[in-house]
């Protein structure tokens, strides 16, 4: 299975990197095809492939291109944030920063929000150019990270500086050093503080010992520190030890900006305990919270391993989001800590609805704990505190974009303990009680909700003002199909009535929709849900549609040769297959593998041996059968006891690809 999946990225990336205009389109077709016929769900891995071969042979566009169409292309994925991150490592060198802000702005647009690390990219390609970017465009970045609500990375500036400095421009560094400080709040090297700067030059060259003897000094000619003198030491300080150290020599008690950036570099160490501990010491000094200080804490016990955390572990995050919300009501209300209820799973009491300062709850808070209890499996706890996360975020108005909406939803939805329920998920984050939906065209139709929910659903994305459009039916049936293919092996009869119904109206809706003409994708779509629905004279009715108007495809033909198998209709695809040879019709190998298929299923092995052995290698144009043609003869063949035949004359009349098989399907036994 490895060495297929393995085979099958291969030949997309080189397909992406052939720049033939005639084979691009058929990656669209193929990634179609990977779910139904190889049983591969499309995800980000077949999309990087993809990517990585417009990128080796330079196609920038086409490659942006791809990542903008992701959501409506098969597996309706988002690009994800590191692919945005290899188009901008790949294009941005000798673009004046064009390519890095159109990107940036539309990987905000897709739900992927640039970091330090986005930007981090986008500064060192630019410093790669020949021409090194001028002071204005690096002052338009850095603005645009504080408008992106980044915490102060001092790697950013470091790496910008480290640009100049190589390029021996040393007024530009100073002066990127003085916009990216003044912009983040902090009086760091800001220039009207050569004090302060002088300080922590001393500190970071010679020393703790030196640096607070020289302080001393600056004591006795009248120098005070401050807040922001402390708040610019932070950036040098690791540990609460340290900043014990200089809170007691300036005499000033450390506030929340100087403990989020103590908090800060405590993460970089990838310890959530140790971070956690921290995070604690700083309540404990009698610190404010800020939503920026506990997000730290909730990220690296959330989000930093690949597995999703414990219940230990969100039980605790929720608990520190108890608290934060309990410690800034009491603030605001006067109210005794003691004396307020403490239940974690209604939330809904205990948030503000009125402050949106940074003492409240914020949204990366919110996605932060709705995600990890999300990937919980105890959905009977967890399910109802995400319930109350989300309705709180509702009740507050917390911003949110398309693209996390609907993630958000479609996560929130899987886990829902019923139908109704996960309906509710949606109509609460699709719905808000203000303003425009926060879902876009894509969005309405990447849920999966109950065939009988679906078309509330169709009539919501109407009232916002969205035309179906042919892409949009090709979703909703593909999704319909899925769910028929679940239903195959179910005795709920009444679902499936409901699924038949679903893609009755559907269709129904692409025969009446005026502004709508359906290609031959849709059409395909449309067979292929009749046919997982068990709808097999439905099915064959769009065929004959097809096949009256020339409109097939060889997707098509794969489609109408299941339907074939699983209506145990002989005659019909003895006649259809006999049709497609007399029109010439060029089978690819898997039309060849659902005919032999088709008629393994029908218990006509004999014909298929036939088919594979003399009409395939000498069919026009000539096809030569694959080890996935053998596979399927030999699985067919060993319930018919044909096992010995089925190899001798495999051997006989293929001998290549005989001396090609693996030796398990070689072996007799």
């Amino acid at each position: 299975m490895l060495c297929r999946w393995e085979k099958i990225l291969d030949a997309l990336c080189v397909i992406a990197s052939s720049r033939n205009p005639r084979l691009i389109p058929l990656l669209g077709e193929m990634l179609a095809h990977l779910p139904i016929y190889f049983g591969i769900h499309v995800d980000s891995q077949v999309h990087d492939a993809i990517l990585r071969g417009f990128l080796i042979v330079g196609d920038s566009k086409k490659a942006y291109e791809w990542l903008v169409d992701m959501p409506s292309k098969p597996g309706n994925s988002m690009p994800t944030l590191d692919q945005w991150h290899e188009l901008i490592r790949a294009n941005i060198e000798g673009e004046s920063g064009f390519f890095a802000q159109r990107a940036l702005e539309s990987m905000k647009k897709f739900g992927s929000t640039p970091g330090n690390d986005t930007f981090k990219i986008v500064f060192e390609g630019l410093f790669r150019s020949p021409n090194p970017p001028g002071i204005e465009l690096i002052r338009d970045f850095i603005h645009d990270m504080k408008s992106e609500g980044l915490a102060y990375d001092p790697t950013v500036i470091k790496s910008i500086m480290a640009g100049y400095h190589k390029a021996q421009m040393y007024k530009h560094a100073e002066e990127a050093d003085l916009v990216y400080h003044t912009t983040f709040g902090t009086t760091t090297a800001d220039g009207s503080n050569p004090t302060t700067k002088r300080l922590i030059t001393i500190f970071q060259t010679r020393g703790q010992g030196v640096a607070a003897s020289y302080y001393r000094r600056l004591e006795e000619m009248g120098f005070k520190a401050s807040q922001n003198t402390l708040l610019a030491m932070a950036d040098t300080l690791k540990s609460d030890r340290a900043l014990a150290f200089w809170e007691g020599l300036f005499h000033i008690k450390g506030g929340a900006e100087v403990w989020t950036k103590i908090l800060w570099h405590e993460a970089q160490a990838g310890k959530p305990a140790s971070l956690l501990a921290l995070y604690k010491r700083a309540l404990s000094s009698g610190v404010r919270p800020t939503n920026s200080m506990l997000h730290l804490v909730l990220r690296a016990l959330c989000s930093s391993g690949l597995r999703p955390p414990s219940e230990s572990t969100i039980d605790t995050a929720m608990e520190l989001f108890r608290d934060f919300v309990d410690r800034s009501n009491d603030e605001m209300a006067g109210e005794d800590t003691h004396t307020r209820k403490k239940d974690v799973t209604d939330l809904s009491t205990l948030v503000s609805k009125t402050s949106t300062s940074k003492f409240q709850p914020d949204t990366p808070i919110y996605n932060t704990l709705l995600r990890a209890l999300i990937s919980s499996q105890n959905v009977t706890k967890y399910y109802p505190m995400a319930m109350s996360l989300l309705e709180d975020m509702r009740s507050r108005d917390a911003p949110i974009d398309h693209m996390t909406a609907t993630s958000m939803v479609v996560m929130l939805m899987r886990c829902s303990p019923s139908a109704m329920e996960a309906f509710n998920v949606y109509q609460l984050v699709c719905k808000p009680k203000y303003g425009k939906p926060v879902l876009d065209q894509e969005g309405y139709v990447t849920p999966d909700p109950p065939s009988r929910l679906y078309f509330e659903i169709v009539r919501d994305m109407r009232t916002a003002g969205f035309n179906l459009s042919g892409k949009v039916y090709t979703i909703i049936l593909s999704q319909l199909a899925h769910l028929g293919s679940r239903l195959a092996s179910s005795d709920d009869e009444a679902a499936r009535d409901q699924l038949v119904n679903s893609i009755r109206r559907t269709h129904n809706f692409l025969t009446v929709d005026a502004s709508l003409s359906p290609d031959t994708a849709v059409w395909n779509s449309l067979m292929d849900a009749y046919q997982r629905a068990g709808c097999f004279a439905e099915a064959f009715r769009v065929w004959e549609m097809l096949d009256l108007s020339a409109q097939y495809d060889e997707a098509s033909v794969s489609i109408v040769l299941d339907t074939c198998a699983y209506a145990q209709a002989y005659e019909k695809a003895v006649q259809i297959y006999s049709k497609l040879l007399e029109s010439r019709f060029p089978f690819n190998l898997r039309n060849w593998n659902n005919w032999l298929e088709c008629l393994c299923r029908l218990g006509r092995v004999d014909e298929a041996l036939k088919v594979l052995c003399l009409e395939m290698p000498n069919a026009r144009p000539a096809v030569e059968p694959n080890e996935g043609s053998v596979r399927i003869l030999l699985k067919f063949a060993s319930r018919a006891n044909q096992e010995g035949e089925t190899r001798a004359r495999i051997k006989r009349y293929l001998p290549d690809l005989w001396a090609k098989l693996p030796q398990e399907l070689q072996r007799v036994y």
